[in-house]
Order: C-alpha cells, then structure tokens, then sequence
C-alpha cells in the first residue's frame, strides 16, 4: 500500500550495524498531496524579510517540494547493502550519516550550521548574515554542558470533546510489550497541545502561542520541502475530528546545517500567522533526562488520526540526542517527549534504532532503542532566534 513516508536510514557503528530510521509515518496520511499551507499561496513573497527578532532573510529559490508517496518498504530495500571488513565483520551502511559534534566547531562553522533555512510564501529563504551572535551564545553553553533556560507552559481557557476508542495492533518498533493508551477521550490540555500534521504523516507540539516544534526530517530534506497542508490540535478521526480546529502555518524553519543526516539537527520551527494557544494551550520546556517521561502522537499503525500516549523513560543522554524507551511508530516523528510530572518538552522525537554485532554468518540479537532530538542550549537559541518565541 502506498504510504506518505520519508524512508529508512542507517548509521554505521564500527563492528556492528547501526540502524536509525526517521519515524515521518508509515501508514501515514493518505489524504492529499503535501503543498504548501494556504498562507504559503499568496503571490506577492517578498525579495527579503525580517524576523521580529532583527534577523534578515533573502529569497533563494522556489521551493521544491518532494514526491507525495514514498513508502518505507521500498525504502528498506535498498538498505540491505553490505560490505565486509577486514576481520569479516558486515556493516550496512545506507545512508551513511553524517554526524556533526556542535562541540568541536569554530564559531563561524557553528554559525553556518545554524544559519536559518526558512519556507515562507511558497518559497526558501536563508538568513542573509551569519548568525555568529547565536553560535557563539550555543557553543558557550555546550561546552560548559550548562542546561538550556527552561520555559513555562500554559493552559487554556476551553474544554475538549470526547470520542470513540480505536483499534489496531501492531509490535513493529515498539520496545517490550506495547504499553501504549488511547487518548481519544482525553483531548484537553496538554493533549490539546499535540497536532498531527496533516499531509506529511508527522506530529508536533505546541510551545508557545504560535510556535510549535517538530523533527526537521518531516519537512526538509536534501533539498526538498515535505510540508503539512494543516496542522490540527487534538485530532480524532471518530467524533469531532479537530475540536479546536484546523490551522495554516506561516513558516517553517530548520538549520542551515539539516540536509537529512545530520541527527543532532534534527528540529524544525513550525510558527503560525494566530494565536494557536487561546483554546488549546501550549506546554513549557526543560533539559533534563531525569523522571518518567511521555509522549503523545500520531502512529501510523492506527486509524489516521488517532492520539496515542505512552511513558517511558530517558536511558541515557548525549550533546545532542536523548536514547529512550518509549513504543514509537512512524508518525510519531516530530512529537514532544516531555516530563511527566512538570509537562515540559525534553525532546522532539526523531529515530527509531537498532544494533547488531556481526561476524561471518553469526549475529547477535537485536539491540533496540528509540531516540529523541535533545532540547538543549542550541535548539533553545535557534526558537529564540525567530522572535516570536519564548513568550
């Protein structure tokens, strides 16, 4: 069946085969064509604009957008190449990726991977300057490993509707037994706050009052836009399917260094032209791995679109990346992983992983984990930079 999907990568780990896939939906949204949101139609795109926050951006290009329906399957297939080593170990190793530790870079490289990339009016725009203010700002706090400012949450001043439960089953990516619930009778706040992003298979979460976070791998890659036709807080497909309604996004943004490996870059600003919040609501932000954490998205394994919530915990934590345990299926890329007990979002969910240790004809089991971009200093500076965030 053909499916609205990103693909399958592969990270290569000396002496085992490393597997990451980018959850952007299996079984994903089979509904309309991706496009650009309807705010994104108007005629007159400026040459250049400014950000609120002073920042200039100048027109590139006309965007490209992908091909509508690109199925994991067909993907897979081509994952299967494998080399030999000199001891006989086997790697598959496609794609490779191309990991970038922030850590280690000038100011000038760094800034040149945060340079913002920005879709407005139907077309890319790249941040005119270097934004070496920003870099400098990130590479201090990831030296000093210092936590990024947390920010608080907000609810909101409506109730939700309730809906009917859902049904479908399935093992593929889920670590342990599936624990997940439905979350279909619970669409008041913080569940107001996660959308799915309609026409790309993905999900996201609120942030702010017109700012929502999501994985950059479910809009841009190599050079091509994936973007939602709408984003709906707290959609069902039983019931009323968007109790708060359905809304056009204004822009989307992903660092300049993001073209479709790079996993510690993997985030995306999602900003909309209204104040999404007034009924909905958002939920703050926080770097820690400490606690039970949770998750609220949209998998593809289940009638589209139906919440689905699981908990779980952080298993251990890099520069850049949180491993964890949550169950994630394709079409919860992009969602929050945020704290339970503070609800503050920690991450933005980004791969599913595997391992395996091969020698000769003779391989180990299968080593599992899910993965979360982290919210650090550099995913908190790159929100900032746009001006309409925190609030």
């Amino acid at each position: 069946m053909a499916e609205r999907c990103r693909g399958v990568f592969v990270r290569t780990v000396a002496w085992s085969v490393a597997l990451s896939v980018p959850l952007l939906g299996a079984g994903c949204d089979n509904s309309e064509e991706p496009s650009p949101s309807t705010d994104s139609l108007t005629p007159a795109a400026p040459d250049s604009f400014v950000t609120p926050a002073g920042r200039r951006y100048v027109k590139v290009k006309k965007a490209v957008f992908a091909p509508a329906r690109e199925t994991v399957e067909a993907n897979a297939a081509q994952v299967a190449q494998e080399t030999t080593g000199a001891n006989g170990e086997r790697t598959l190793s496609y794609p490779p990726s191309t990991p970038v530790d922030l850590r280690s870079l000038s100011v000038t490289e760094l800034a040149t991977q945060l340079r913002g990339r920005t879709l407005r009016d139907g077309y890319e725009y790249q941040e005119a300057d270097l934004p070496m203010e920003l870099a400098a700002t990130v590479l201090k706090s990831l030296s000093s490993d210092a936590a990024a400012p947390s920010t608080a949450g907000s609810k909101p001043v409506a109730a939700a509707i309730d809906t009917a439960a859902a049904t479908g089953s399935t093992d593929r990516y889920i670590i342990g037994s599936d624990d997940r619930t439905y979350q279909g009778s619970d669409r008041g706040w913080p569940n107001s706050t996660q959308l799915f992003s309609n026409g790309n298979g993905c999900s996201a979460t609120l942030i702010g009052s017109r700012v929502a976070a999501t994985a950059a791998h479910c809009v841009y890659n190599n050079g091509t836009w994936s973007t939602p036709s709408s984003l709906i807080p707290a959609a069902d497909n039983g019931g009323n399917p968007s109790p708060y309604g359905a809304f056009s996004w204004s822009t989307i943004s992903v660092p300049g260094g993001w073209t479709g490996s790079q996993w510690d870059l993997d985030y995306a600003v999602i900003t909309f032209g209204t104040r999404v919040s007034d009924t909905t609501g958002w939920i703050g932000t926080l770097d820690t791995s400490s606690g039970t954490m949770r998750m609220v998205g949209y998998p593809g394994d289940k009638p589209t679109p139906q919440m689905w919530g699981k908990n779980g915990s952080v298993t251990s934590t890099s520069s850049g990346r949180r491993k964890h345990n949550l169950d994630i299926i394709p079409g919860d890329s992009g969602a929050g992983l945020y704290t339970q007990s503070g609800v503050q979002l920690t991450g933005i969910q980004s791969t599913q992983n595997w391992s395996q240790t091969c020698f000769l004809w003779i391989c180990g089991s299968k080593s599992y984990w899910n993965e979360a971009t982290r919210w650090n200093s550099t995913t908190y500076n790159f929100f900032a930079s746009t001006g309409v965030w925190p609030d």
